[in-house]
């Protein structure tokens, strides 16, 4: 049985048990606790109805500060008579600490919703707006400042009401004309200049320490407003600058980023709300309330209309659909939680389970390993700059550094007796698989051209991943006795592409590893691997500690959630609901606790001008996927998903390389659309759809209709590129022994004869690119030391040939303008680099652009417009922490 949360989660004594009598209030339970005090349910014994009890802690509650702040609150929030405002009823010293006695509310805080159920529908958001809004007048009537306005200070009640609540920071007398107001309460121990407020929905002014007046709160209101509509923070910290610098400085990104179902008028009113200047906002929460008045009564009576003409408008069509995939989802949960009941009998039901957020750090963390005796976790955080191992109590609390190289370190795999651990880096030369004990110090190479370590249960064999001869990773084996006697478990056979996190089985006899299509089981001492899952892109597996489960991330039902299957296969089950994009499980050698990652990643689409060197952030697309320039660099084309589950081709006009209008739907495919590229007059544009296991080429006008299919075979055919004279189509293919380079005839966007090999060597070769005048094909080309750059004769008259040596290429261009080769590659360092390289000799010379593709990129997919001017990609970042469940009963 796994002990309770609180028994450790919680190290602080509480001032009361439940039971205790205080004056004249029974304690009941414990409502919630935070670093400042406790909350309870207690029962008014006088006047028999329920109240919330609230003091800070004993330690806390002996400074000064503290107990002005709980009486400061008392003051601020009992002048504000407000059916929107928690009230408090009494205040109160009882052996040397002071309490609140405050309106009980029976829901939970906003924080709590948005956390369970991402964002809120736009007609709840604009409910719950001005209810706060309401309270907000009310406190600003009587002259308090409330200066702490954010989800978790704001209640919503089970019948769906919004209450504003916690005035601790509170200022009263604010002073007339939003003039002069002082930055903090002169009662308050914190001194001029000093913000208040929690940081990430504090107002530009109250984050410099600035005078205050009504318009912060108002900045404060937008930004939950904003979070609200979203289910994401208006502001974070990132490369670009700290917390405080985003909230000065940079703009929210647009909410029909995350969601077309919000009205333009309330986005407008959101971000008046947020302006940067206070003299740019409403000067009066008043002025914001009429407009969010105005629109909730035209939008409930465009509603209405619609619904009693006969006829849904697309705005109304947009808000239902929206209301039924909330329904569903709700619907979902209880079918869920309603199978979970009826099914505690059926053998091994999922856990009720309590979640808990173990790393907090404002970076990018994640593959989570349980210690052996389960007290600690150990992950990968890239919070210093670089990844590195660290590793942290699953009580939360300071984590440990564990490693700490310029190179990347990750992908922690514990040692069966807790001494050391085994993780994946690219220090040194190339990734490898190293050891380090658990207190840290120097670190030991253990297998070279190596990831994914993973150390088999009894400590005598560790699983990796290796390069293979297809040049696609493959599941290898190794005695830990004799790390040269290597075991290469899986082959082409056995998966499509590569094959990655591999896993032990709790007795050690097999290994689980994931696929690009599915999840596959192969004996740990080799032999045929077998087929456990089909769906695309599930990933990250985990064995249940009972041997009876496979857990794993996967992104069905269009949700990033995590699953579980029976090893002998059969029904999945959802485990968790996919609030956020979960993936990477792991789960304590006992069963109680289940690890895992979040994770949030932004996606900008960027163009770099080599002649102004600046950069423009397509902000409106970054949900976009293989940019391609048009031959004018007048039309930028792009893969999305922004219209649903399956990425299509997109079209966005550019002048200048300034994006103009909105970006239109060229493509509604089955499959998804990757790698478009224009035919050099610009009429047509190749690319290659993904459906199911099938890769084929397809060709579509840039002035839409049906797409033309223009390769029908059964192996993988991708990355077109045209030739200069738009007669011939270079694509890489598998159709014969491994992935080659090939060309076809193709005549007005159709197919006009049979394909012929261009490469023959004995590599894999990808992302072909055509010389200006027609004669060459550069290429990636897979090597031992790493993908290089190839050039082979179009004519088929030569051989190919390699002219970089540790380049390790992830695509190339010919900038047409030069008659050099642009190609992106490592270099031998950390970060994509761009360099031009002669076809003749392979000579090198700096480019100009100087592009950053993100911490999180492992491939710079990139193109270069024809006069070599412009310069199209997308920049990734990764954000999330590391989270567990923690079964109450059960386990996993």
């Amino acid at each position: 049985m796994c002990s309770t949360p609180n028994q450790r989660l919680h190290d602080r004594e509480p001032p009361v048990q439940p039971g205790d009598r205080l004056g004249h209030y029974q304690i009941g339970e414990e409502l919630g606790r935070g670093g400042m005090g406790i909350v309870y349910r207690a029962r008014d014994l006088k006047l028999g109805r329920q109240v919330a009890l609230k003091c800070p802690w004993p330690e806390l509650a002996a400074e000064r500060s503290w107990r002005q702040r709980f009486l400061r609150e008392a003051r601020a929030a009992s002048a504000v008579s407000h059916p929107n405002v928690v009230q408090v009823l009494e205040v109160f010293e009882q052996d040397g600490l002071p309490w609140l006695t405050l309106q009980f509310i029976d829901g939970r805080d906003l924080q709590v919703v948005l956390e369970s159920g991402g964002k809120l529908p736009a007609d709840t958001v604009m409910k719950y707006g001005e209810q706060i809004a309401e309270a907000l007048r009310a406190a600003h009537a009587q002259k308090v400042l409330h200066r702490d306005i954010t989800p978790r200070n704001i209640m919503v009640t089970s019948d769906g009401r919004a209450l504003l609540g916690d005035f601790g920071l509170a200022r009263i007398d604010i002073p007339e004309g939003n003039e002069t107001a002082a930055t903090t309460d002169p009662a308050t121990a914190t001194g001029e200049g000093i913000a208040l407020g929690t940081p990430r929905y504090v107002s530009p002014e109250q984050a410099l320490g600035r005078p205050l007046d009504g318009r912060s709160d108002i900045f404060s209101f937008g930004v939950v407003l904003y979070e609200m509509c979203t289910g994401k923070p208006a502001f974070s910290a990132s490369k670009h600058g700290g917390l405080q610098d985003a909230i000065i400085h940079r703009e929210p990104e647009p909410i029909s980023r995350f969601t077309y179902d919000v009205p333009e008028e309330l986005e407008r009113i959101i971000r008046k709300a947020m302006s940067k200047l206070p003299e740019e906002r409403y000067q009066d929460i008043a002025e914001l309330l009429v407009d969010l008045c105005a629109l909730r009564r035209r939008t409930e009576f465009r509603a209405y209309s619609a619904t009693h003409s006969g006829e849904l408008q697309p705005a109304r069509l947009q808000h239902r659909k929206a209301r039924f995939i909330w329904i569903g989802v709700a619907a979902l949960a209880a079918l869920v939680f309603l199978w979970q009941v009826l099914q505690r009998d059926a053998g091994s039901p999922l856990p009720e389970v309590r979640p808990f957020q173990v790393t907090k750090a404002d970076a990018s963390e994640g593959r989570p390993d349980f210690s052996p005796d389960g007290t600690r976790i150990a992950y990968e955080s890239d919070k210093s700059g670089d990844y590195e191992v660290y590793i942290v109590d699953t009580h939360g609390g300071n984590p440990f550094q564990l490693t700490n190289d310029p190179g990347a370190d990750g992908s922690p795999s514990w040692f069966p007796d807790g001494s050391a651990l085994a993780f994946a880096s690219d220090r040194g030369k190339g990734s490898g698989v190293w050891k380090i004990g658990q207190l840290g110090g120097g670190a030991t190479l253990l297998l070279p051209d190596a990831y994914d370590p993973a150390v088999s249960p009894d400590g005598r064999d560790i699983a990796f991943a290796r390069m293979g001869l297809s040049r696609n990773l493959r599941i290898a084996v190794a005695p830990l006795a004799d790390l040269t006697h290597v075991t290469i478990l899986t082959d082409d056979g056995d998966g499509v592409w590569h094959h990655r996190q591999p896993a032990w089985s709790p007795d050690g006899s097999s290994i689980c590893y994931a696929s690009r299509h599915g999840l596959w089981i192969v004996p740990a001492t080799g032999g045929d691997a077998r087929r456990l899952t089909t769906q695309d892109f599930d990933s990250d597996p985990f064995w249940s500690p009972s041997g009876h489960h496979v857990y794993f991330s996967s992104q069905r039902d269009g949700t990033d959630a995590l699953w579980r299957v029976k090893v002998d296969g059969g029904e999945i089950e959802r485990v968790t609901m996919g609030s956020g994009r979960e993936n990477q499980p792991c789960i304590s050698l006992d069963g109680c606790r289940l690890a895992y990652a979040t994770e949030t990643v932004t996606r900008s689409l960027v163009i770099a001008d080599a002649n102004s060197g600046t950069e423009t952030i397509l902000r409106a697309l970054q949900d976009a996927y293989f940019p391609a320039f048009a031959p004018d660099a007048g039309q930028v084309v792009f893969a999305s998903d922004r219209a649903g589950k399956t990425l299509d081709l997109w079209l966005q006009t550019l002048n200048n390389g300034e994006p103009v209008g909105t970006p239109r739907r060229l493509t509604e495919l089955e499959g998804d659309a990757s790698h478009p590229v224009f035919s050099p007059d610009g009429r047509w544009i190749a690319y290659y759809e993904i459906l199911s296991e099938q890769r084929d080429i397809w060709i579509v006008s840039v002035a839409g209709g049906q797409p033309i299919r223009f390769t029908d075979d059964p192996s993988m055919d991708i990355h077109p590129a045209w030739s200069p004279d738009g007669t011939r189509l270079a694509f890489a293919s598998d159709r014969e022994d491994g992935l080659r380079i090939w060309i076809a005839p193709v005549s007005n966007g159709q197919p006009a004869g049979p394909a012929r090999r261009l490469t023959d060597e004995s590599v894999a070769a990808w992302a072909p690119s055509w010389s200006q005048d027609g004669t060459m094909v550069a290429f990636v080309g897979a090597e031992d030391h790493g993908n290089q750059v190839w050039v082979a004769p179009a004519g088929g008259d030569g051989s190919a040939r390699s002219i970089t040596q540790n380049a390790n290429v992830g695509r190339v261009r010919w900038r047409t303008n030069t008659g050099m080769i642009l190609a992106c590659g490592l270099w031998g360092e950390d970060t994509f680099t761009f360099r031009l390289v002669s076809p003749n000799d392979g000579a090198q010379q700096p480019d100009g652009f100087s592009i950053d593709f993100g911490a999180d990129s492992d491939t710079a997919i990139f193109d270069i417009s024809r006069n070599g001017r412009f310069l199209v990609f997308v920049r990734e970042e990764a954000k999330g922490n590391v989270w567990m469940l923690e079964a109450r009963d059960g386990a996993f």
